[in-house]
Protein backbone atom coordinates (compact mmCIF):
# COMPACT_ATOMS: atom_id res chain seq x y z
CA UNK A 1 0.00 0.00 0.00
CA UNK A 2 1.50 3.52 -0.76
CA UNK A 3 1.00 6.11 1.72
CA UNK A 4 -0.34 9.09 0.24
CA UNK A 5 2.43 11.62 1.66
CA UNK A 6 4.73 9.87 -0.12
CA UNK A 7 3.72 10.66 -3.33
CA UNK A 8 4.76 13.93 -5.42
CA UNK A 9 2.73 16.95 -4.78
CA UNK A 10 0.48 16.72 -7.79
CA UNK A 11 -0.19 13.22 -7.28
CA UNK A 12 -1.82 14.15 -3.71
CA UNK A 13 -3.55 17.23 -5.25
CA UNK A 14 -5.28 15.08 -8.18
CA UNK A 15 -6.10 12.18 -5.45
CA UNK A 16 -7.79 14.45 -2.97
CA UNK A 17 -9.96 16.04 -5.75
CA UNK A 18 -10.64 12.56 -7.41
CA UNK A 19 -12.30 12.08 -3.32
CA UNK A 20 -13.84 15.09 -3.51
CA UNK A 21 -15.46 15.08 -6.67
CA UNK A 22 -16.24 11.00 -5.47
CA UNK A 23 -17.91 12.66 -2.30
CA UNK A 24 -19.86 15.13 -4.23
CA UNK A 25 -20.98 12.21 -6.94
CA UNK A 26 -22.13 10.15 -4.11
CA UNK A 27 -24.48 12.68 -2.48
CA UNK A 28 -25.88 13.51 -5.95
CA UNK A 29 -26.38 10.39 -7.34
CA UNK A 30 -28.49 9.15 -4.18
CA UNK A 31 -30.65 12.16 -4.48
CA UNK A 32 -31.58 11.77 -7.84
CA UNK A 33 -32.42 7.91 -6.33
CA UNK A 34 -34.40 9.39 -3.94
CA UNK A 35 -36.18 11.88 -6.73
CA UNK A 36 -37.02 8.84 -8.81
CA UNK A 37 -38.76 7.50 -5.80
CA UNK A 38 -40.57 10.45 -5.51
CA UNK A 39 -38.80 11.77 -2.31
CA UNK A 40 -38.04 15.14 -1.65
CA UNK A 41 -34.55 16.37 -1.32
CA UNK A 42 -33.61 17.79 2.24
CA UNK A 43 -33.18 21.51 2.25
CA UNK A 44 -29.94 21.47 3.48
CA UNK A 45 -26.38 21.48 2.86
CA UNK A 46 -25.83 17.68 3.21
CA UNK A 47 -22.96 17.10 5.38
CA UNK A 48 -20.36 15.16 2.37
CA UNK A 49 -20.86 17.71 0.26
CA UNK A 50 -19.57 20.21 2.78
CA UNK A 51 -16.67 18.13 4.11
CA UNK A 52 -15.94 17.70 0.30
CA UNK A 53 -16.04 21.84 -0.29
CA UNK A 54 -14.06 22.26 2.89
CA UNK A 55 -11.26 20.09 1.20
CA UNK A 56 -11.45 21.76 -2.72
CA UNK A 57 -10.97 25.34 -0.41
CA UNK A 58 -7.74 23.99 0.98
CA UNK A 59 -6.80 22.30 -1.94
CA UNK A 60 -6.54 25.77 -3.17
CA UNK A 61 -4.28 27.41 -0.82
CA UNK A 62 -0.49 27.30 -2.21
CA UNK A 63 -1.66 27.66 -5.66
CA UNK A 64 -1.35 30.77 -7.82
CA UNK A 65 -4.16 32.11 -10.40
CA UNK A 66 -1.70 30.78 -12.96
CA UNK A 67 -2.09 27.24 -11.60
CA UNK A 68 -4.29 24.62 -13.91
CA UNK A 69 -4.99 22.65 -10.94
CA UNK A 70 -6.90 25.67 -9.09
CA UNK A 71 -9.87 26.07 -12.20
CA UNK A 72 -10.10 21.88 -11.15
CA UNK A 73 -10.40 22.77 -7.47
CA UNK A 74 -12.79 25.24 -8.11
CA UNK A 75 -14.95 23.50 -10.43
CA UNK A 76 -16.47 21.39 -7.97
CA UNK A 77 -17.35 24.37 -6.19
CA UNK A 78 -19.10 25.48 -9.30
CA UNK A 79 -20.76 22.07 -9.94
CA UNK A 80 -22.48 21.91 -6.62
CA UNK A 81 -23.95 25.35 -6.41
CA UNK A 82 -25.12 24.36 -10.15
CA UNK A 83 -26.43 21.47 -8.69
CA UNK A 84 -28.65 23.22 -6.00
CA UNK A 85 -29.35 25.81 -8.39
CA UNK A 86 -30.99 23.25 -10.59
CA UNK A 87 -32.78 21.78 -7.77
CA UNK A 88 -34.14 24.97 -6.93
CA UNK A 89 -32.68 24.89 -3.72
CA UNK A 90 -31.47 28.61 -3.40
CA UNK A 91 -30.71 28.75 0.31
CA UNK A 92 -28.49 25.73 0.02
CA UNK A 93 -26.71 26.69 -3.41
CA UNK A 94 -25.93 29.61 -1.13
CA UNK A 95 -24.21 27.91 2.04
CA UNK A 96 -22.32 25.92 -0.28
CA UNK A 97 -20.66 28.85 -1.67
CA UNK A 98 -20.41 29.95 1.90
CA UNK A 99 -17.88 27.09 3.07
CA UNK A 100 -14.60 27.53 4.05
CA UNK A 101 -11.87 26.08 6.16
CA UNK A 102 -10.70 27.48 9.39
CA UNK A 103 -7.81 29.36 7.45
CA UNK A 104 -9.18 31.91 4.98
CA UNK A 105 -7.57 31.53 1.65
CA UNK A 106 -8.39 35.02 -0.26
CA UNK A 107 -8.55 33.61 -3.86
CA UNK A 108 -10.94 31.21 -2.60
CA UNK A 109 -13.10 33.64 -1.14
CA UNK A 110 -12.73 35.88 -4.10
CA UNK A 111 -13.88 32.93 -6.19
CA UNK A 112 -16.72 32.03 -3.85
CA UNK A 113 -18.03 35.55 -4.11
CA UNK A 114 -17.89 36.09 -7.39
CA UNK A 115 -20.45 33.09 -7.84
CA UNK A 116 -22.35 34.27 -4.83
CA UNK A 117 -22.98 37.24 -6.86
CA UNK A 118 -24.40 35.55 -9.99
CA UNK A 119 -26.77 33.18 -7.94
CA UNK A 120 -28.37 36.70 -6.27
CA UNK A 121 -28.24 38.26 -9.70
CA UNK A 122 -30.51 35.46 -10.97
CA UNK A 123 -32.25 35.56 -8.01
CA UNK A 124 -33.39 38.95 -8.58
CA UNK A 125 -33.85 38.70 -12.24
CA UNK A 126 -36.40 35.09 -11.39
CA UNK A 127 -38.08 37.77 -9.11
CA UNK A 128 -38.26 40.27 -11.66
CA UNK A 129 -39.61 37.73 -13.75
CA UNK A 130 -42.17 36.12 -11.55
CA UNK A 131 -43.60 39.61 -10.62
CA UNK A 132 -44.07 40.72 -14.20
CA UNK A 133 -45.95 37.76 -15.02
CA UNK A 134 -48.44 38.44 -12.46
CA UNK A 135 -48.45 42.07 -13.27
CA UNK A 136 -49.10 40.94 -17.16
CA UNK A 137 -51.65 38.10 -15.72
Amino acid sequence: MVCLWSLPAAQQFDLKLAQFRLLVQQVTDRDALAQQRGLKIEPQLDPLIEKALVGVYELQRDLKESDPRLAQARAVLTSVATYYRQQELFDVAEAALKVKAEKPIPAADRFAQYLLAGLQFDLATREQTQRWEEFRG
